[in-house]
């Protein structure tokens, strides 16, 4: 199956449902046997999606539409200097924001976190 194809019909499975669902529910919606070359494109694809932020991968192997609508929390990577560490997002309006070290909780350097912005003050730095 070409993988715009699929891609499409995962979109569109995931729209229709509007709750997560599991790899092998999608795989089962689709009908792909796990132990074929089918199945890795699918994982390859749902892979793609997530990295596009097209998809959010949850625990246990579970997928969501991303949520567009939450404009105030970046993915990023730690990286720690003293007592504070930055994160490195990939948004272009807000490329790092600084985190104090008692909202790190078990964040270790160079992982992949959530950031949720704190109240946006005029000509200071970024907080979350």
């Amino acid at each position: 199956m070409d993988k715009t194809k699929l891609a499409q019909k995962i979109i569109n499975m995931l729209l229709a449902s509007g709750n997560p669902m599991k790899l092998n529910e999608i795989a089962k919606f689709l009908q792909i046997i796990s132990d074929t070359d089918e199945y890795q494109e699918l994982k390859d694809v749902l892979n793609e999606l997530s990295s596009q932020n097209v998809l959010e991968k949850l625990s246990r192997r579970r997928y969501t539409l991303a949520d567009t609508s939450d404009k105030t929390t970046f993915k990023g990577t730690v990286k720690y200097k003293h007592d504070r560490a930055v994160v490195f997002t990939n948004s272009h309006k807000y490329p790092k924001i600084s985190v104090k070290r008692r909202y790190l909780n078990t964040a270790l350097d160079e992982d992949t976190v959530l950031v949720k912005l704190l109240a946006i003050k005029k000509k200071e730095k970024l907080q979350g």
